[in-house]
Parts: C-alpha cells; sequence; structure tokens
C-alpha cells in the first residue's frame, strides 16, 4: 500500500511538472512539446494583444512582420489573417487609406496560387490605382497592318536569338521602329520607357563576335578534330534576360500579334479553366477563410471580444 502511494505521488508530481512546463513554454513564448514555434518577431505577443481594430495600420505592419519571419505554414496563416483584417478594418473607414491596396499586395506576395494573386493584384487595383503594378491591357488595339505587326515581333525574336544583324535592319524601318518605340513599355517590367535604346544597342552585340552564333567552336591541337562550347556566348547567344523581361518581350508580341491570351485554350492551359472571379471586396475574407468580426487576438486565437472570458482555450 505505502509503495503504491509514494508511486501515484511520483506520478502526480511528474504531471505537475509537464504541466507547467506547458503552461511555461506557451507564456514565455517557448514552444512546448508537440507546438509548432511562434515566428521569430520581437513581442508578438503583446503586439497582437494590443491590436485595436480603429488602427488597421498596426494590423498590417504586424503582419509584414510575421510574413518576413515566416518559416511554417501557421506563421504564413498569421500573417494572412493580418492582411485581411487589416484591409477589412481600413476600408470600413469614412475615407480609406493605403493600408486596403498594400494588403490585397501583401497577400499577393505571399499567395502560392498564380490565379490568386491575379486576383488579389486586381483586387488592389480597385482600392487604389497607385499601388497596383502597371496596367498592360491598352484600352484600344495596337492598330497597324499585320505585316507591320509580324515583322517588329519578329525584330525583337530576333534579337531574342542572338541574330542582331537581321533585327537591325528590321528596327531601321522607320515604321516598325515607330511601332517599336510607341509601344516600348510593354518591354519593361516596370513599364518604363528607354526599352528601344536597349534593344539597338544589344543588336549591335550580336550575332557572337566569336563562334558567329555557331555556338561551339574548334579546339585548337587537338586530333581527331573536338568541338567546344563558345567561351563569348556560352553556346547561347542573344539578349540575356530576366523571367520578368522575357515576359516582357512575350507580351509585347502577343499584343502585336493579338494574341489569344483570352481564348478558352489559353485559359485552360493556364489555370484549368477556372472561372474568373471579379475584384469583389466583399469576396477577400471569405475567400481566404478569415471571419473578419474577429479582430482581437485573446488567449492565443482571434475572437470578435475585446475581452474574452475563455482563458486558457
Amino acid at each position: 500500500m505505502t509503495m503504491r502511494i509514494q508511486i501515484s505521488v511520483v506520478v502526480a508530481l511528474a504531471a505537475a511538472w509537464i504541466g507547467a512546463q506547458g503552461v511555461l513554454g506557451a507564456e514565455s513564448g517557448q514552444p512546448a512539446a508537440g507546438r509548432i514555434a511562434p515566428p521569430a518577431v520581437a513581442d508578438l505577443e503583446r503586439r497582437l494583444r494590443a491590436l485595436d481594430p480603429r488602427d488597421a495600420e498596426a494590423y498590417f505592419l504586424l503582419g509584414e512582420d510575421v510574413a518576413s519571419e515566416a518559416v511554417e505554414p501557421e506563421h504564413v496563416e498569421l500573417a494572412k489573417t493580418l492582411f485581411v483584417l487589416a484591409f477589412e478594418l481600413d476600408r470600413r473607414q469614412a475615407a480609406p487609406s493605403w493600408v486596403s491596396a498594400s494588403a490585397c499586395l501583401a497577400l499577393a506576395e505571399v499567395s502560392r496560387l498564380e490565379r490568386e494573386r491575379r486576383w488579389l493584384t486586381a483586387l488592389a487595383r480597385t482600392m487604389d490605382a497607385r499601388q497596383a503594378p502597371p496596367d498592360w491591357n491598352y484600352a484600344d488595339p495596337i492598330r497597324i497592318s499585320d505585316e507591320t505587326a509580324y515583322q517588329a515581333a519578329t525584330a525583337i525574336g530576333m534579337l531574342r536569338s542572338g541574330h542582331g544583324r537581321q533585327a537591325r535592319e528590321l528596327l531601321a524601318r522607320p515604321e516598325i521602329g515607330a511601332v517599336v518605340l510607341r509601344y516600348e513599355t510593354l518591354l519593361h517590367p516596370m513599364g518604363l520607357p528607354g526599352e528601344t535604346g536597349r534593344l539597338t544597342r544589344e543588336a549591335e552585340r550580336w550575332p557572337c563576335p566569336e563562334c558567329s552564333n555557331e555556338r561551339v567552336l574548334r579546339r585548337p591541337g587537338v586530333n581527331p578534330p573536338e568541338l567546344i562550347p563558345c567561351p563569348w556566348c556560352r553556346g547561347d547567344p542573344g539578349i540575356r534576360l530576366t523571367m520578368a523581361e522575357m515576359v516582357g518581350q512575350l507580351r509585347f508580341e502577343s499584343r502585336l500579334l493579338a494574341g489569344v491570351h483570352r481564348s478558352w485554350s489559353a485559359q485552360v492551359a493556364s489555370d484549368a479553366g477556372l472561372p474568373v472571379r471579379d475584384p469583389d471586396p466583399d469576396e477577400l475574407a471569405p475567400t481566404l477563410g478569415v471571419d473578419a468580426s474577429k479582430v482581437f487576438w485573446r488567449s492565443g486565437r482571434w475572437t470578435d471580444q475585446p475581452e474574452s472570458g475563455q482563458a486558457g482555450l
């Protein structure tokens, strides 16, 4: 009997110690067993509890800090919730500020789905056009002859493949040079002018001065003959482009050639034919699964009560 009592006391003491460790972990910000460590944001718990629905900017700024330190899916979800709440609280104001549009763009940054990023960017534009990226959709189509459009698009393609001489000849034609100059902002990721001059300079560099676009050279003094990649162009002649610049050139060519980027087949190829959502502000919170009525952080969760009476849950 005495042994049983001693064992019971030991078990009880051990259970109490483990429980204390769990509470300590929760209070000190250290992860208890089976819990996800919070993002490394200074005073995170205090800042969450201090959030006031009258200050939408504070939700947005804390969301930025959480997103920058996010290493777990739970961290990203917390950042998304903060951005959505910032959006909702700001647009409820009599005079919404920059926060609404910025929250949409921040959500687009952390989203993993391309179609969701496009929708959020469009929603940002409806809230504040100044906060959105350049709008590439001209109201009027490019009105030029089919032949001129084809030759202008061909000039860009020639330059991309390293055929600078042919590209220069096409760009030197007045009607083609005028088209490229008129719509050159389509070529730049940020919609800035000056791309015509860059293209002209790049055309002067090609074909490859070492291999003349053959891509390979004969290794000297080797028998039988051995071919090696050209050290100047590395076997890939043509203008060096970032992904954003490549998209710009393809966008430019698509506009020139009246591309079918709005066709059913193009949509199926890009997003499996999912319906296009209108940029409706009322749809943001439901789409991202956030209850916009719960704006207070209490006892480790969101609630609609300023002071939760359910401490410990």
